[in-house]
């Protein structure tokens, strides 16, 4: 019999194989036996799932088909491994170039073929590789047998789903069975849970809630649903950080929220909820439950008080051990008295200060009612307002004239509190004492002291006031002499001498003037007066009077007020120019010749508040450098001859620091000796709603000027005056001004004469016989039968010049105040103020 090919016989045996089993397991382990017996070599198989294609193989795993393999999923996963090594694979991509001869360790060969889509066949031959007839017949010999095992595989995957389809029937019956069972405790759970189970919109719409929600929000569930939670939320900051974590983090848990019911009852709930999201990512709702915790919250805080109280009960134990060690020391060193006594005031306790100021021993007091030491200089009144006090559980302090056991008396500052039990009841009074007898003695000589001091102040205020009266009255008539015979025919001498009596008096009224300011300052009785007034005709005013000043010498005096500077303010005006016109006397005096320069200007301003400046500079002397630091102080000049060669008292630069300083402002000087000095002060005035301002700065020089006369009024001028010399001297000023005017002695006369004749003008004394000046203006202001009287003007020309006298002449119904020595040009300019009803500008 012809023999068969190798081929053949391979493919016979494994066909035989296939044949007999249908079992890929067995299929494949008679199929590698044959290659075995045939081929006379090692088999195995790669499975498909065990390479990639695309990776490059170094090492490979060989399979062995052990006898216990069973399935295609036990050759997948459970077949025990031998490594091989194969040497010359390592950069060959292994479906793209098999088959594929390897030489294998110790001179053996290894045979890759290719399984179509099942895997890869490797046949290891010893010594000698496999002949290329032999290889390319295996080749169609593997087709059929990569066609076996895929069928096999097949049979496999087809009993493998009709068991599984079986499985699943059985477990989706089972779990249709769970879900109705499931869904039966689910509705029992929902309708019966404490808790409230909600489902929300995105958006916060409720879609579904428990039937517990009613118990919660007072309102049934098919209310509920379609609400927006935020209406029952009634803390939105809160609630919009709960939504914020929620769509973070998917979820919340625990979340504390304050909720409120339909009739506005709130409380605190936990939040537990959950984002529901489709497959893309998708918010579908809301959902989650809600616990009502506030009792349990109220429990928590209660514990937490609780325990802080214990805590702090503990500590105040122990502290309260401690400061009562510290209280007992510190009463028993204390320098003040304590003593402790019982409901009815009987004594308990006293500590040793106690026993050092009363004399008594603790044993001597204990027992002892509070009155054994009474003095007896304080009335049973005083003690009765004290019981009353503090045995209606009132604190008391107060002082006490007690009487120590030597009999010697001592003040107490006393402080007497009742010690109270839990219902309001006493159970002690601690008394706290300190002995003020050296204080009680130090202010009764402080009060005498201080009497002694105020009669001295009453005797030099009465004494100021009378002789301001006696000195200026008759120095008003010789200035207002002196003025009308220089305005006579006089020869050279006779002008001369007038000349220097007139001059001498202007200096000694001058002199008295400033010396009684500065005792008004030193005295505290010079007050502001603060009106309206407008700078600019203020400033006009003062540069207008002392032009005069200037007298013969070849000065000019300039002036300046800065563009911006607020017009309108509010402030003392008053003593805005006494400060001018001092510091411009001081100017002319000790200048020569030359000018002087006054400039006024804003130096700062905020809101309703201006500060003002206003600075006088001349060319004068100048002020040495060691007399800057005291030039405003009294009685200072540069030198003992200044007062000599110039006059003056000193004391005109204290007074304008005085004034100024009394307006809230400063004042101060720039000098170098020889080359003139500059004199500043700042003032802080108010301004006046919709003031004025300077468009532009105003310039202007000043030189002596003679007062015009104003045209003589119809009605005379009706002049009260006691003294002779006064009585002339006015009626000769008003006949020179060409006024008519009439002279009575005393008020009585004044009253009878304006109740029977028109008069322009009344010029009211004060100081006169039988009435004067400030009753009979409250009587001519009285005399309804008269009408005329109550709009007559009424000025008062007096030599009082003391604190108040102004306000006083002003409260009796006078119009104006004007004191003595008579000034001629302040006199005819407060006339034509009143008879033309205009204010003059000189």
């Amino acid at each position: 019999m012809k023999e068969t090919p190798l081929e053949l016989q391979i493919c016979y045996e494994i066909a035989m194989s296939i044949g007999n089993s249908l079992d890929l397991s067995r299929m494949l382990k008679q199929s590698l036996s044959t290659y075995l017996r045939k081929l006379n070599c090692k088999a195995g198989i790669i499975l498909k799932n065990n390479f990639s294609p695309d990776s490059q193989i170094s090492f490979e795993q060989v399979f062995s088909i052990p006898r216990s393999i069973n399935s295609y999923a036990d050759i997948c996963g459970k077949i025990p491994l031998t490594q091989a090594r194969l040497e010359e694979s390592k950069s060959c991509q292994l479906l793209q170039t098999l088959p594929l001869t390897y030489t294998w360790a110790d001179n053996q060969y290894c045979h890759v073929m290719e399984l179509p889509d099942f895997g890869l066949l490797l046949l290891i031959k010893s010594t000698r590789p496999l002949p290329d007839s032999i290889i390319t017949s295996l080749q169609s010999i593997n087709q059929k047998l990569a066609g076996a095992c895929q069928a096999c595989l097949q049979r496999e995957k087809a009993d493998n789903l009709v068991d599984r389809l079986k499985d699943e029937v059985a477990e989706r019956k089972k779990a249709e069975e769970s879900l109705l069972a499931s869904k039966q405790k689910y509705q029992s759970v929902f309708e019966n849970i404490q808790d409230v189970y909600f489902e929300l919109t995105p958006s916060g719409h409720i879609l579904e809630v428990s039937p517990s929600a009613r118990r919660l929000f007072g309102s049934p569930r098919t209310e509920i649903i379609g609400q927006w939670i935020g209406d029952y939320s009634t803390d939105n900051a809160r609630r919009l950080a709960f939504m914020e974590i929620l769509e973070n983090r998917g979820q919340v848990y625990d979340y504390e929220l304050h909720l409120q019911s339909k009739n506005g009852k709130t409380f605190t709930c936990a939040i537990n909820a959950v984002y529901q999201k489709d497959e893309n990512a998708n918010p579908l709702k809301i959902t989650g439950s809600i616990r009502d915790i506030s009792q349990r919250k109220t429990a928590e805080i209660a514990l937490k008080i609780a325990k802080e109280n214990a805590e702090a009960t503990s500590g105040k134990l122990r502290k309260a051990n401690t400061e009562l060690h510290k209280l007992n020391r510190a009463v028993e060193q204390s320098p003040i008295m304590v003593v402790i006594t019982d409901p009815k005031g009987c004594i308990e306790y006293v500590n040793p200060k106690f026993i050092q100021h009363s004399g008594y021993s603790a044993e001597e007091a204990t027992g002892q009612n509070m009155s054994f030491l009474k003095s007896g200089k304080q009335d049973d009144e005083f003690y009765e307002k004290l019981w009353t006090a503090i045995s209606a559980g009132n604190e008391w302090a107060g002082e006490l004239l007690n009487k120590a056991k030597n009999g010697r008396l001592y003040w107490e500052q006393t402080f007497i509190s009742p010690v109270k039990d839990e219902n309001g009841g006493i159970l002690h009074y601690i008394a706290l004492k300190e002995d003020i007898t050296w204080r009680k003695e130090a202010e009764s000589s402080l009060f005498k002291a201080q009497e002694e001091i105020n009669a001295a102040k009453a005797a030099r205020s009465q004494f100021l006031a009378n002789i301001s009266h006696e000195i200026i009255t008759p120095l008003n008539g010789v200035i207002g002499m002196s003025s009308l015979m220089l305005g006579t025919s006089l020869d050279n001498e006779q002008s001369d001498i007038m000349n220097t009596i007139q001059l001498s008096a202007n200096s000694l009224m001058a002199a008295v003037n400033n010396i009684l300011d500065y005792a008004k300052i030193m005295a505290g009785q010079l007050n502001m007066e603060v009106g309206n007034f407008d700078l600019e005709l203020m400033l006009t005013d003062v540069m207008e009077m002392m032009k005069l000043q200037i007298g013969e010498k070849p000065l000019v005096l300039n002036f300046k007020l800065y563009k911006d500077t607020p017009l309108d303010l509010k402030g003392d005006s008053r003593r805005l120019k006494q400060v001018m016109i001092n510091l411009i006397e001081n100017a002319i005096k000790f200048t020569e010749s030359g000018h002087i320069d006054v400039h006024a200007q804003s130096k700062a301003e905020k809101q309703d508040r201006v500060t003002l400046e206003i600075s006088v500079s001349d060319t004068g002397i100048g002020v040495e450098k060691s007399c800057l630091d005291t030039i405003f102080d009294g009685f200072e000049q540069q030198d003992k001859s200044m007062s000599r060669r110039y006059g003056g008292t000193g004391i005109g630069l204290a007074i304008c620091k005085a004034l100024v300083e009394q307006m809230q402002g400063s004042i101060g000087v720039l000098s170098h000796q020889g080359q003139g000095a500059t004199f500043w002060f700042r003032v802080n005035l108010t301004k006046r709603k919709a003031t004025r301002r300077k468009k532009k700065t105003v310039t202007g020089s000043w030189y002596a000027k003679a007062p015009a006369a104003s045209e003589t009024p119809i009605k005379p001028i009706l002049v009260v005056e006691d003294n002779l010399v006064n009585q002339k001297l006015t009626m000769k000023l008003l006949e020179k001004m060409g006024y008519e005017a009439e002279v009575v002695p005393n008020g009585k006369e004044a009253v009878e004469a304006v109740c029977h004749k028109d008069y322009s003008l009344v010029l009211m004394d004060i100081q006169m016989p039988e009435m004067d000046g400030l009753e009979a203006t409250r009587v001519i202001r009285s005399k309804k039968d008269y009408p005329k009287t109550s709009s007559i003007p009424i000025i008062a020309l007096t030599a009082h010049a003391m604190k108040g006298d102004r306000e006083t002449c002003l409260q009796a119904g006078m119009n104006d105040y004007l004191s003595k020595p008579v000034d001629p040009q302040q006199l005819l300019n407060i006339i034509e103020k009143y008879m033309c009803n205009r204010k003059i500008n000189l």
